[in-house]
């Protein structure tokens, strides 16, 4: 991008924020607005999930909190093959 067309790009954004001025309130409740939404948003997926887990795990006057959820168990370890037998399956001296 060269000079000329940097120059023209903030001529042109500073115009287009100059439309916005006499609105200024506005945009400033509309962002203000959006956070809140996006705030409600999150408490209300937070609610839902305490919710779920109650109805699954059956207490329903106390949600789990996460340093109360239990553990889950441990990954199982691999087991080693067993050994073969000493000696050989089959007749050696079979002719």
């Amino acid at each position: 991008m060269s000079a000329s067309q940097q120059a023209s790009f903030s001529v042109t954004y500073r115009r287009l924020l100059g439309y916005l001025w006499p609105l200024r309130w506005t945009v400033a409740f509309a962002f203000i607005g959006m956070a809140l939404d996006a705030a409600c948003g999150s408490a209300f997926i937070k609610f839902i999930k305490d919710i779920i887990d109650s109805i699954f795990t059956g207490n329903f006057d106390r949600p789990q909190t996460s340093a109360e959820k239990p553990l889950s168990a441990p990954a199982p370890q691999p087991v080693a093959p067993a050994e073969p037998p000493a000696g050989t399956p089959f007749d050696t001296d079979a002719t």
